[in-house]
């Protein structure tokens, strides 16, 4: 860890920066499971990104925000239609396509 990265956690008791990615995956990875899609921009949510990284929770609010999504994203992944299992033959032919595509001269 960073001396950057030490100063977040004396200050705050706890790494801010590790916090918001943990909240916003665990968002994300609800919308994945919920609609099949992967949406990396955060518009909607991102002044509650900036508030975590920046301090504005306490530990126990961040632990309680966490474990909430934690019991929302193992329900819907109960609930999925996504398939288990990944389709080896489309994503062979995903990369086989890629691959021409940047060796066209």
């Amino acid at each position: 860890m960073g001396a950057k990265r030490k100063k977040l956690v004396e200050k705050y008791g706890y790494d801010c920066k590790n916090a918001g990615h943990c909240i916003r995956l665990l968002i994300m990875g609800i919308e994945f499971l919920k609609n099949g899609r992967l949406k990396v921009y955060r518009d909607e949510d991102k002044q509650l990104f900036i508030d975590i990284k920046t301090g504005k929770y306490t530990l126990q609010e961040i632990q309680l925000m966490a474990n909430n999504l934690i019991a929302d994203i193992e329900q819907v992944f109960k609930e999925s239609t996504l398939p288990m299992e990944n389709d080896r033959r489309v994503i062979e032919q995903l990369l086989i396509d890629v691959i021409k595509s940047c060796n066209k001269d």
